[in-house]
């Protein structure tokens, strides 16, 4: 059977860690550190706001078709002159400053 002093002892020990880790919970600024987290959650819930709304590319871009529609056409335009580049290397390396210069791949103004 353990005397009524070793208990005493276990206690004593048991209260000096937690006493110590009191201390050392009391010394984080919880106070400071529950701000910040409000403010960080105050702009993320901004920045999804704006996201979800028509304001900004992004936002445009998941909520209108148009912006998209216009994007793609650029890149497809972009692969097309990407093509001729490829095909006639040669129309972009002499000048094209001239009025009659027939471009291979590109049909003049007159043709459709």
């Amino acid at each position: 059977m353990i005397s009524f002093k070793e208990r005493s002892e276990q206690l004593e020990g048991l209260l000096t860690s937690s006493k110590s880790l009191v201390d050392s919970l009391q010394s984080i600024p919880i106070d400071e550190t529950l701000l910040k987290l409000n403010e960080s959650l105050e702009q993320a819930n901004g920045l999804i706001f704006a996201i979800q709304s028509d304001s900004g590319t992004i936002g445009k871009l998941l909520n209108d078709d148009s912006l998209y529609g216009s994007l793609n056409k650029v890149l497809i335009d972009l692969d097309a002159l990407i093509i001729h580049f490829r095909n006639y290397p040669k129309d972009f390396m002499k000048p094209l400053g001239r009025k009659h210069k027939k471009l291979k791949g590109v049909p003049s103004e007159g043709e459709g």
